[in-house]
Protein backbone atom coordinates (compact mmCIF):
# COMPACT_ATOMS: atom_id res chain seq x y z
CA UNK A 1 0.00 0.00 0.00
CA UNK A 2 1.66 3.32 -1.35
CA UNK A 3 1.77 6.05 1.58
CA UNK A 4 0.48 9.32 0.68
CA UNK A 5 2.12 12.49 2.49
CA UNK A 6 1.98 13.35 6.05
CA UNK A 7 -0.65 15.54 6.53
CA UNK A 8 -0.18 18.50 9.29
CA UNK A 9 -3.01 18.41 11.75
CA UNK A 10 -4.10 21.56 13.17
CA UNK A 11 -8.06 21.95 14.98
CA UNK A 12 -10.17 19.12 13.80
CA UNK A 13 -12.50 20.33 10.91
CA UNK A 14 -14.86 17.38 11.54
CA UNK A 15 -18.53 18.12 9.20
CA UNK A 16 -20.75 15.07 10.89
CA UNK A 17 -23.72 16.83 9.98
CA UNK A 18 -22.35 18.12 6.60
CA UNK A 19 -21.68 14.44 5.95
CA UNK A 20 -24.61 13.35 7.18
CA UNK A 21 -26.47 15.66 4.86
CA UNK A 22 -24.58 14.75 1.73
CA UNK A 23 -24.94 11.19 2.45
CA UNK A 24 -28.73 11.50 2.55
CA UNK A 25 -28.43 13.20 -1.22
CA UNK A 26 -26.47 10.30 -2.65
CA UNK A 27 -27.76 8.97 -6.03
CA UNK A 28 -27.90 5.60 -5.50
CA UNK A 29 -29.49 5.10 -8.75
CA UNK A 30 -25.72 4.23 -9.99
CA UNK A 31 -23.83 1.65 -8.62
CA UNK A 32 -21.34 2.27 -10.86
CA UNK A 33 -19.60 5.67 -9.04
CA UNK A 34 -21.48 4.91 -5.55
CA UNK A 35 -18.58 3.30 -3.50
CA UNK A 36 -16.19 5.92 -5.28
CA UNK A 37 -18.42 8.82 -4.29
CA UNK A 38 -19.30 7.21 -0.72
CA UNK A 39 -15.75 6.94 0.44
CA UNK A 40 -14.89 10.79 -0.83
CA UNK A 41 -18.04 12.26 1.09
CA UNK A 42 -16.21 10.72 3.91
CA UNK A 43 -13.00 11.94 3.39
CA UNK A 44 -13.53 15.97 2.31
CA UNK A 45 -16.32 15.85 5.57
CA UNK A 46 -13.90 14.09 8.01
CA UNK A 47 -10.78 16.59 7.28
CA UNK A 48 -8.40 13.16 6.13
CA UNK A 49 -7.41 12.28 2.90
CA UNK A 50 -7.34 8.16 3.47
CA UNK A 51 -10.39 6.42 3.16
CA UNK A 52 -11.63 3.11 2.27
CA UNK A 53 -14.77 0.73 2.03
CA UNK A 54 -14.15 -3.01 2.37
CA UNK A 55 -16.74 -5.48 1.04
CA UNK A 56 -16.57 -8.71 2.27
CA UNK A 57 -18.22 -11.77 0.30
CA UNK A 58 -21.29 -12.40 1.87
CA UNK A 59 -21.81 -14.79 4.43
CA UNK A 60 -17.61 -15.27 5.12
CA UNK A 61 -14.98 -13.04 6.22
CA UNK A 62 -13.01 -12.89 3.02
CA UNK A 63 -12.72 -9.42 1.66
CA UNK A 64 -13.95 -9.27 -1.74
CA UNK A 65 -13.53 -5.50 -2.94
CA UNK A 66 -11.34 -2.23 -1.21
CA UNK A 67 -12.84 0.98 -2.35
CA UNK A 68 -10.63 4.23 -1.63
CA UNK A 69 -8.80 7.47 -1.68
CA UNK A 70 -5.89 8.49 -0.51
CA UNK A 71 -3.88 5.50 -1.54
CA UNK A 72 -3.70 3.10 -4.23
CA UNK A 73 -3.75 -1.00 -3.35
CA UNK A 74 -2.78 -3.84 -5.44
CA UNK A 75 -4.67 -6.72 -6.23
CA UNK A 76 -2.08 -9.32 -4.54
CA UNK A 77 -2.24 -6.96 -1.28
CA UNK A 78 -6.47 -7.17 -0.77
CA UNK A 79 -5.83 -10.52 1.76
CA UNK A 80 -3.29 -8.96 3.46
CA UNK A 81 -6.14 -5.87 4.85
CA UNK A 82 -7.71 -9.10 6.74
CA UNK A 83 -5.40 -8.32 9.75
CA UNK A 84 -7.21 -4.99 10.42
CA UNK A 85 -10.87 -6.61 9.37
CA UNK A 86 -10.42 -9.48 11.19
CA UNK A 87 -9.54 -7.49 14.68
CA UNK A 88 -12.71 -5.61 14.02
CA UNK A 89 -15.17 -8.74 13.16
CA UNK A 90 -13.50 -10.59 16.31
CA UNK A 91 -15.37 -7.65 18.74
CA UNK A 92 -18.08 -6.63 16.09
CA UNK A 93 -17.90 -3.13 17.51
CA UNK A 94 -16.14 0.07 16.45
CA UNK A 95 -12.15 0.27 16.60
CA UNK A 96 -11.04 3.73 17.46
CA UNK A 97 -6.74 3.46 17.60
CA UNK A 98 -5.50 6.57 18.82
CA UNK A 99 -1.42 5.75 17.93
CA UNK A 100 -1.67 3.13 14.82
CA UNK A 101 1.83 2.46 15.75
CA UNK A 102 1.09 0.91 19.06
CA UNK A 103 -0.56 -2.16 17.20
CA UNK A 104 2.11 -2.86 13.93
CA UNK A 105 0.72 -6.39 13.56
CA UNK A 106 -2.82 -4.61 12.37
CA UNK A 107 -1.06 -2.61 9.48
CA UNK A 108 2.22 -4.95 9.62
CA UNK A 109 2.12 -5.00 5.36
CA UNK A 110 2.57 -1.55 5.33
CA UNK A 111 4.26 -0.50 8.81
CA UNK A 112 7.27 1.32 7.43
CA UNK A 113 5.40 4.07 5.31
CA UNK A 114 2.22 3.88 7.20
CA UNK A 115 2.32 7.76 7.99
CA UNK A 116 -0.73 7.92 10.44
CA UNK A 117 -1.51 9.19 14.07
CA UNK A 118 -4.80 7.42 14.71
CA UNK A 119 -7.22 5.80 13.02
CA UNK A 120 -10.80 4.64 13.37
CA UNK A 121 -12.57 1.42 11.92
CA UNK A 122 -16.40 0.94 11.81
CA UNK A 123 -18.21 -2.38 10.90
CA UNK A 124 -21.66 -1.96 8.86
CA UNK A 125 -23.66 -4.74 10.19
CA UNK A 126 -26.91 -5.36 8.13
CA UNK A 127 -28.45 -9.29 7.36
CA UNK A 128 -27.75 -10.38 11.18
CA UNK A 129 -23.80 -10.13 10.08
CA UNK A 130 -21.04 -7.78 9.38
CA UNK A 131 -21.01 -6.84 5.56
CA UNK A 132 -18.97 -4.04 5.10
CA UNK A 133 -16.54 -2.35 6.52
CA UNK A 134 -15.41 1.73 6.79
CA UNK A 135 -11.66 2.52 7.39
CA UNK A 136 -10.65 6.13 8.04
CA UNK A 137 -6.87 6.61 8.86
CA UNK A 138 -4.29 10.13 8.73
CA UNK A 139 -6.46 11.34 11.38
CA UNK A 140 -5.38 13.31 14.78
CA UNK A 141 -6.23 12.24 18.41
CA UNK A 142 -8.53 15.32 18.25
CA UNK A 143 -10.65 14.08 15.32
CA UNK A 144 -10.88 10.66 17.69
CA UNK A 145 -12.04 12.51 20.41
CA UNK A 146 -14.95 14.60 18.76
CA UNK A 147 -15.89 11.29 17.08
CA UNK A 148 -16.11 9.72 20.48
CA UNK A 149 -17.79 12.98 22.13
CA UNK A 150 -20.07 12.79 18.95
CA UNK A 151 -22.01 9.45 19.26
CA UNK A 152 -25.76 10.09 18.80
CA UNK A 153 -24.42 11.78 15.15
CA UNK A 154 -22.45 8.99 14.30
CA UNK A 155 -24.64 6.56 14.98
CA UNK A 156 -26.62 8.37 12.40
CA UNK A 157 -24.05 8.02 9.72
CA UNK A 158 -23.55 4.52 10.14
CA UNK A 159 -26.74 3.51 9.98
CA UNK A 160 -27.02 6.04 6.68
CA UNK A 161 -23.67 4.24 5.49
CA UNK A 162 -25.25 0.65 6.64
CA UNK A 163 -27.78 1.03 4.09
CA UNK A 164 -25.86 2.57 1.50
CA UNK A 165 -23.66 -0.40 1.53
CA UNK A 166 -27.08 -2.42 1.06
CA UNK A 167 -28.05 -1.33 -2.01
CA UNK A 168 -23.87 -1.41 -3.13
CA UNK A 169 -23.91 -4.95 -1.88
CA UNK A 170 -27.60 -6.25 -3.74
CA UNK A 171 -26.97 -4.12 -6.71
CA UNK A 172 -24.06 -5.35 -8.82
CA UNK A 173 -22.67 -2.57 -11.41
CA UNK A 174 -24.10 -4.90 -14.81
CA UNK A 175 -27.66 -5.68 -13.21
CA UNK A 176 -28.57 -1.97 -12.08
CA UNK A 177 -31.54 -1.32 -9.87
CA UNK A 178 -34.03 -4.03 -8.03
CA UNK A 179 -37.43 -3.61 -6.09
CA UNK A 180 -35.30 -4.37 -2.96
CA UNK A 181 -32.98 -1.54 -4.18
CA UNK A 182 -36.05 0.62 -4.91
CA UNK A 183 -36.77 -0.37 -1.12
CA UNK A 184 -33.62 0.58 0.41
CA UNK A 185 -33.56 4.03 -1.41
CA UNK A 186 -37.25 4.98 0.08
CA UNK A 187 -36.18 3.26 4.03
CA UNK A 188 -32.80 5.93 3.54
CA UNK A 189 -35.08 8.58 2.62
CA UNK A 190 -37.30 8.11 5.28
CA UNK A 191 -34.47 7.93 7.82
CA UNK A 192 -33.00 11.10 7.01
CA UNK A 193 -36.13 12.89 6.88
CA UNK A 194 -37.07 11.50 9.96
CA UNK A 195 -33.94 12.51 11.72
CA UNK A 196 -34.25 16.17 9.95
CA UNK A 197 -37.45 16.73 11.38
CA UNK A 198 -36.49 15.38 15.04
CA UNK A 199 -33.88 18.38 15.28
CA UNK A 200 -36.46 20.83 14.58
CA UNK A 201 -38.47 20.11 18.21
CA UNK A 202 -36.90 18.76 21.68
CA UNK A 203 -40.80 18.90 22.73
CA UNK A 204 -41.97 15.36 23.29
CA UNK A 205 -45.08 15.63 22.61
CA UNK A 206 -44.15 17.15 19.05
CA UNK A 207 -41.60 14.45 18.70
CA UNK A 208 -44.37 11.61 18.96
CA UNK A 209 -46.21 13.15 16.64
CA UNK A 210 -43.63 13.26 14.11
CA UNK A 211 -43.04 10.04 14.00
CA UNK A 212 -46.48 8.79 13.85
CA UNK A 213 -46.98 10.93 10.83
CA UNK A 214 -43.86 10.00 9.23
CA UNK A 215 -43.63 6.15 10.47
CA UNK A 216 -47.20 4.80 10.09
CA UNK A 217 -47.21 5.13 6.27
CA UNK A 218 -44.33 2.98 6.10
CA UNK A 219 -45.04 0.66 9.11
CA UNK A 220 -48.97 1.16 9.82
CA UNK A 221 -49.51 0.07 13.17
CA UNK A 222 -52.86 0.26 14.97
CA UNK A 223 -51.22 1.05 18.34
CA UNK A 224 -47.73 1.97 19.87
CA UNK A 225 -47.12 2.14 23.95
CA UNK A 226 -43.94 3.45 24.86
CA UNK A 227 -42.58 3.26 28.16
CA UNK A 228 -39.35 4.78 28.93
CA UNK A 229 -36.77 6.20 31.73
CA UNK A 230 -37.08 9.83 33.05
CA UNK A 231 -33.83 9.54 34.23
CA UNK A 232 -35.29 10.47 37.91
CA UNK A 233 -35.63 7.38 39.36
CA UNK A 234 -39.88 7.45 37.30
CA UNK A 235 -41.03 6.22 34.05
CA UNK A 236 -42.54 8.25 31.56
CA UNK A 237 -45.14 6.71 28.67
CA UNK A 238 -46.91 7.76 25.20
CA UNK A 239 -49.70 5.47 23.76
CA UNK A 240 -50.43 6.09 20.14
CA UNK A 241 -53.98 5.01 18.29
CA UNK A 242 -54.55 4.90 14.96
CA UNK A 243 -57.76 3.12 14.57
CA UNK A 244 -60.83 2.61 16.85
CA UNK A 245 -60.28 1.17 20.10
CA UNK A 246 -61.89 0.18 23.34
CA UNK A 247 -60.25 1.61 26.61
CA UNK A 248 -60.34 -1.82 27.78
CA UNK A 249 -58.18 -3.49 25.29
CA UNK A 250 -55.71 -0.11 25.78
CA UNK A 251 -55.16 -1.06 29.44
CA UNK A 252 -54.68 -5.10 29.08
CA UNK A 253 -51.99 -3.95 26.75
CA UNK A 254 -50.79 -1.13 28.89
CA UNK A 255 -50.61 -3.50 32.01
CA UNK A 256 -48.43 -5.90 29.50
CA UNK A 257 -45.95 -3.52 29.00
CA UNK A 258 -45.76 -2.43 32.88
CA UNK A 259 -45.19 -6.17 33.67
CA UNK A 260 -42.13 -6.27 31.17
CA UNK A 261 -40.60 -3.00 32.56
CA UNK A 262 -41.14 -4.82 36.27
CA UNK A 263 -39.41 -8.00 35.06
CA UNK A 264 -36.47 -6.36 33.32
CA UNK A 265 -35.93 -3.24 35.94
CA UNK A 266 -36.87 -5.48 38.98
CA UNK A 267 -39.32 -2.71 40.14
CA UNK A 268 -42.86 -2.04 39.14
CA UNK A 269 -43.35 1.59 37.36
CA UNK A 270 -45.01 4.23 38.78
CA UNK A 271 -47.48 4.58 36.12
CA UNK A 272 -50.96 4.26 35.13
CA UNK A 273 -52.70 4.46 31.69
CA UNK A 274 -54.28 7.48 32.55
CA UNK A 275 -50.99 9.51 33.47
CA UNK A 276 -49.50 8.33 29.85
CA UNK A 277 -49.25 11.38 27.11
CA UNK A 278 -52.53 10.05 24.36
CA UNK A 279 -52.39 10.86 21.06
CA UNK A 280 -55.35 9.71 19.05
CA UNK A 281 -57.41 9.88 22.22
CA UNK A 282 -60.89 10.60 19.84
CA UNK A 283 -60.84 6.79 18.89
CA UNK A 284 -60.61 5.75 21.85
CA UNK A 285 -64.17 4.57 22.93
CA UNK A 286 -64.74 3.80 27.08
CA UNK A 287 -68.13 2.60 27.46
CA UNK A 288 -69.20 -0.70 28.35
CA UNK A 289 -67.17 -3.69 27.37
CA UNK A 290 -64.61 -4.35 24.60
CA UNK A 291 -66.40 -5.30 21.40
CA UNK A 292 -65.32 -8.03 18.98
CA UNK A 293 -64.38 -5.79 15.82
CA UNK A 294 -62.64 -3.17 18.12
CA UNK A 295 -59.73 -5.70 19.71
CA UNK A 296 -56.18 -5.20 18.66
CA UNK A 297 -54.69 -7.66 17.01
CA UNK A 298 -51.31 -9.57 18.41
CA UNK A 299 -48.50 -7.29 19.63
CA UNK A 300 -44.99 -7.06 19.32
CA UNK A 301 -42.39 -5.86 21.86
CA UNK A 302 -39.24 -3.65 20.95
CA UNK A 303 -36.68 -3.23 23.72
CA UNK A 304 -34.41 0.10 23.07
CA UNK A 305 -30.88 -0.15 24.77
CA UNK A 306 -28.76 3.53 24.77
CA UNK A 307 -25.54 2.87 26.83
CA UNK A 308 -25.98 -0.67 27.23
CA UNK A 309 -29.09 0.48 29.18
CA UNK A 310 -32.55 -0.25 28.88
CA UNK A 311 -33.78 3.08 28.25
CA UNK A 312 -37.15 1.97 27.05
CA UNK A 313 -39.81 -0.64 25.34
CA UNK A 314 -42.25 -0.12 22.69
CA UNK A 315 -44.95 -2.34 22.49
CA UNK A 316 -47.19 -2.44 18.68
CA UNK A 317 -49.92 -3.57 17.47
CA UNK A 318 -50.41 -4.54 14.04
CA UNK A 319 -51.83 -7.07 11.62
CA UNK A 320 -50.18 -10.23 11.32
CA UNK A 321 -48.80 -9.60 8.06
CA UNK A 322 -47.24 -6.55 9.00
CA UNK A 323 -45.59 -7.91 12.00
CA UNK A 324 -44.37 -10.63 9.79
CA UNK A 325 -42.46 -8.38 7.37
CA UNK A 326 -38.91 -8.43 8.83
CA UNK A 327 -37.76 -5.41 6.42
CA UNK A 328 -40.62 -3.03 7.95
CA UNK A 329 -39.39 -4.24 11.54
CA UNK A 330 -36.18 -3.49 11.20
CA UNK A 331 -36.74 -0.20 10.09
CA UNK A 332 -39.25 0.36 12.89
CA UNK A 333 -36.75 -1.18 15.24
CA UNK A 334 -34.19 1.69 13.78
CA UNK A 335 -36.42 5.08 14.13
CA UNK A 336 -37.66 3.61 17.26
CA UNK A 337 -33.68 4.10 18.51
CA UNK A 338 -33.58 7.59 16.88
CA UNK A 339 -36.90 8.07 18.72
CA UNK A 340 -35.72 7.38 21.99
CA UNK A 341 -32.56 8.54 21.80
CA UNK A 342 -33.71 12.03 20.62
CA UNK A 343 -36.14 12.01 23.74
CA UNK A 344 -32.88 10.91 25.94
CA UNK A 345 -31.36 14.17 24.67
CA UNK A 346 -34.08 16.46 25.24
CA UNK A 347 -34.44 15.16 28.73
CA UNK A 348 -30.59 15.41 29.45
CA UNK A 349 -30.85 19.04 28.05
CA UNK A 350 -33.63 20.11 30.22
CA UNK A 351 -31.40 18.77 33.61
CA UNK A 352 -28.55 20.71 32.05
CA UNK A 353 -30.82 23.88 32.25
CA UNK A 354 -32.31 22.90 35.44
CA UNK A 355 -28.65 22.63 37.07
CA UNK A 356 -27.34 25.92 35.50
CA UNK A 357 -27.88 28.96 37.05
CA UNK A 358 -28.26 31.74 34.30
CA UNK A 359 -30.65 32.33 31.96
CA UNK A 360 -29.19 31.53 28.44
CA UNK A 361 -31.12 34.61 26.63
CA UNK A 362 -30.76 37.42 29.05
CA UNK A 363 -27.86 36.12 31.15
CA UNK A 364 -29.77 36.99 34.63
CA UNK A 365 -30.25 34.64 37.14
CA UNK A 366 -32.84 32.13 36.39
CA UNK A 367 -35.94 31.72 38.69
CA UNK A 368 -34.68 28.31 40.01
CA UNK A 369 -30.90 30.12 41.46
CA UNK A 370 -33.18 33.20 42.21
CA UNK A 371 -35.21 31.19 44.60
CA UNK A 372 -31.69 29.55 45.91
CA UNK A 373 -30.52 33.18 46.50
CA UNK A 374 -33.35 34.67 47.38
CA UNK A 375 -34.01 31.99 50.16
CA UNK A 376 -31.08 33.06 52.21
CA UNK A 377 -31.65 36.78 52.09
CA UNK A 378 -35.76 36.22 53.39
CA UNK A 379 -33.50 33.86 56.01
CA UNK A 380 -31.22 36.91 57.21
CA UNK A 381 -34.12 39.14 56.68
CA UNK A 382 -36.43 37.32 59.55
CA UNK A 383 -33.46 36.37 61.54
CA UNK A 384 -32.00 39.39 62.20
CA UNK A 385 -35.03 42.03 61.62
CA UNK A 386 -33.43 43.73 58.44
CA UNK A 387 -34.27 45.75 55.26
CA UNK A 388 -35.35 43.96 52.44
CA UNK A 389 -36.85 45.30 49.57
CA UNK A 390 -38.84 43.36 46.54
CA UNK A 391 -39.39 44.60 43.16
CA UNK A 392 -41.51 42.52 39.95
CA UNK A 393 -41.20 44.50 37.05
CA UNK A 394 -42.89 43.36 34.09
CA UNK A 395 -42.37 45.23 30.28
CA UNK A 396 -45.44 46.70 29.04
CA UNK A 397 -47.59 45.50 25.75
CA UNK A 398 -44.62 42.87 25.19
CA UNK A 399 -47.23 41.04 23.36
CA UNK A 400 -47.60 43.60 21.03
CA UNK A 401 -43.99 44.01 20.46
CA UNK A 402 -43.91 40.10 19.47
CA UNK A 403 -46.76 40.20 17.09
CA UNK A 404 -45.73 43.43 15.43
CA UNK A 405 -41.61 42.94 15.15
CA UNK A 406 -41.32 39.09 15.65
CA UNK A 407 -40.30 36.89 18.40
CA UNK A 408 -36.20 37.72 17.95
CA UNK A 409 -37.43 41.54 18.35
CA UNK A 410 -39.03 40.36 21.14
CA UNK A 411 -35.89 38.59 22.53
CA UNK A 412 -33.52 41.61 21.91
CA UNK A 413 -35.61 43.95 24.02
CA UNK A 414 -35.56 41.11 26.91
CA UNK A 415 -31.72 41.72 26.75
CA UNK A 416 -31.38 45.07 26.46
CA UNK A 417 -33.42 45.56 29.68
CA UNK A 418 -31.32 43.22 31.32
CA UNK A 419 -28.54 45.18 30.31
CA UNK A 420 -30.52 48.53 31.74
CA UNK A 421 -30.82 46.83 34.89
CA UNK A 422 -27.69 45.36 35.34
CA UNK A 423 -26.18 48.50 34.63
CA UNK A 424 -27.94 50.34 37.36
CA UNK A 425 -27.98 47.77 40.09
CA UNK A 426 -25.25 47.24 43.45
CA UNK A 427 -23.12 44.39 43.67
CA UNK A 428 -25.33 43.01 46.48
CA UNK A 429 -28.69 42.99 44.39
CA UNK A 430 -29.93 39.90 42.97
CA UNK A 431 -31.72 40.67 39.51
CA UNK A 432 -33.48 37.93 37.97
CA UNK A 433 -35.22 37.35 34.94
CA UNK A 434 -38.63 35.47 36.42
CA UNK A 435 -40.76 34.16 33.48
CA UNK A 436 -41.34 35.67 29.77
CA UNK A 437 -41.12 39.46 30.07
CA UNK A 438 -41.10 39.52 33.92
CA UNK A 439 -38.18 40.28 36.17
CA UNK A 440 -37.42 40.42 39.46
CA UNK A 441 -34.81 42.69 41.76
CA UNK A 442 -34.12 41.91 45.35
CA UNK A 443 -32.60 44.84 47.17
CA UNK A 444 -30.58 43.31 50.61
CA UNK A 445 -30.20 46.19 53.04
CA UNK A 446 -32.99 48.58 51.26
CA UNK A 447 -36.15 50.37 53.08
CA UNK A 448 -39.56 50.46 51.96
CA UNK A 449 -38.67 54.17 50.47
CA UNK A 450 -35.34 53.70 48.78
CA UNK A 451 -36.57 50.57 47.12
CA UNK A 452 -39.51 52.90 45.44
CA UNK A 453 -36.96 55.72 44.39
CA UNK A 454 -34.55 52.71 43.16
CA UNK A 455 -37.86 50.95 41.09
CA UNK A 456 -38.57 54.66 39.27
CA UNK A 457 -34.95 55.26 38.90
CA UNK A 458 -35.32 52.15 36.47
CA UNK A 459 -38.62 52.31 34.94
CA UNK A 460 -36.87 56.23 34.09
CA UNK A 461 -34.32 54.59 32.08
CA UNK A 462 -36.02 51.99 30.53
CA UNK A 463 -38.69 54.49 29.54
CA UNK A 464 -35.62 57.17 27.89
CA UNK A 465 -34.06 54.27 26.15
CA UNK A 466 -34.79 54.35 22.40
CA UNK A 467 -34.49 50.67 20.90
CA UNK A 468 -33.65 50.06 17.68
CA UNK A 469 -35.05 47.08 15.92
CA UNK A 470 -32.68 45.67 13.15
CA UNK A 471 -34.47 44.22 10.56
CA UNK A 472 -36.92 47.28 9.93
CA UNK A 473 -34.40 50.21 11.09
CA UNK A 474 -36.54 52.16 13.17
CA UNK A 475 -36.52 52.67 16.97
CA UNK A 476 -39.33 52.16 19.21
CA UNK A 477 -39.94 53.07 22.81
CA UNK A 478 -41.07 50.78 25.96
CA UNK A 479 -42.17 50.82 29.19
CA UNK A 480 -42.20 48.67 32.28
CA UNK A 481 -44.75 48.46 35.25
CA UNK A 482 -43.05 48.16 38.81
CA UNK A 483 -44.55 46.45 41.93
CA UNK A 484 -42.63 47.19 45.71
CA UNK A 485 -43.05 44.97 48.54
CA UNK A 486 -40.69 45.45 51.46
CA UNK A 487 -40.22 42.71 54.36
CA UNK A 488 -39.94 45.34 57.09
CA UNK A 489 -42.74 47.46 56.07
CA UNK A 490 -45.58 44.44 54.90
CA UNK A 491 -44.43 42.04 57.14
CA UNK A 492 -44.66 38.75 54.64
CA UNK A 493 -44.69 35.03 56.99
CA UNK A 494 -43.08 33.39 53.95
CA UNK A 495 -40.87 34.08 50.79
CA UNK A 496 -43.88 33.23 48.38
CA UNK A 497 -45.92 36.13 50.12
CA UNK A 498 -42.98 38.39 49.64
CA UNK A 499 -42.84 37.60 45.93
CA UNK A 500 -47.04 37.98 46.03
CA UNK A 501 -46.90 41.45 47.78
CA UNK A 502 -44.94 42.74 44.82
CA UNK A 503 -46.59 40.73 42.49
CA UNK A 504 -50.00 42.25 43.57
CA UNK A 505 -48.62 45.96 43.64
CA UNK A 506 -47.44 45.28 40.18
CA UNK A 507 -50.68 43.98 39.39
CA UNK A 508 -52.46 47.77 40.38
CA UNK A 509 -49.37 49.33 38.44
CA UNK A 510 -50.68 47.75 35.50
CA UNK A 511 -54.32 48.30 36.20
CA UNK A 512 -53.49 52.05 37.02
CA UNK A 513 -52.51 52.85 33.28
CA UNK A 514 -48.73 50.88 33.34
CA UNK A 515 -45.75 52.58 32.85
CA UNK A 516 -45.77 53.52 37.06
CA UNK A 517 -44.46 51.93 40.15
CA UNK A 518 -46.92 51.23 42.49
CA UNK A 519 -45.93 49.81 46.56
CA UNK A 520 -47.64 47.11 48.61
CA UNK A 521 -48.54 50.17 50.72
CA UNK A 522 -50.84 51.66 48.47
CA UNK A 523 -52.48 48.28 48.09
CA UNK A 524 -52.99 47.88 51.74
CA UNK A 525 -54.55 51.48 52.09
CA UNK A 526 -56.89 50.67 49.44
CA UNK A 527 -58.22 47.57 51.01
CA UNK A 528 -58.87 49.89 54.25
CA UNK A 529 -60.58 52.38 52.64
CA UNK A 530 -62.72 49.84 50.94
CA UNK A 531 -63.68 48.36 54.45
CA UNK A 532 -63.91 51.48 56.14
CA UNK A 533 -66.61 52.79 52.71
CA UNK A 534 -68.35 49.02 53.29
CA UNK A 535 -68.63 49.77 57.43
Amino acid sequence: MAASPQRKHSNPEIDLHGLSLELAQLDLADSRKLGARLVKLIADNLSTNRVSLVLLTPGTTEVSKIISTGFKLKQAEIGKSSLVINEVLSGKSPLLLYDIRQRPELVSPWSENYLTDAAAIFPLVFDHSIQAVICISNLSRQHLVHLENSADQLNLIVTQLTQICRQLIRCPEETGRRATDTDATDELALLNSFIEKLDQSMDARNVFTIFNDLVSDYVPYDLMAVMHDSLAETQQSAVCVQRPSHMEDLRGIFDSLCMQWQRRHRHAPQLTLEQATMFGENLVKRDGRCPAEMKLGRVETFPIFIDNDLFALIVISAKDEILADRRRMRLFNILSHHLLLHIKKGILQMQNQEMQTVDSLTGLYNERHFYQMVEREFDRASRYNVPLGMLVIDVDHFKDVNETYGYETGDMLLQEISRILMENMRTTDIVSRYSGERFVVVLPETHYKNSEIMANRLRRFIENNSFFIPNTNVFIKVTVSIGVASYLDHNPTSLAQFIEFADTALYFAKRNGRNQVVGYSYVINLMMRDTESEG
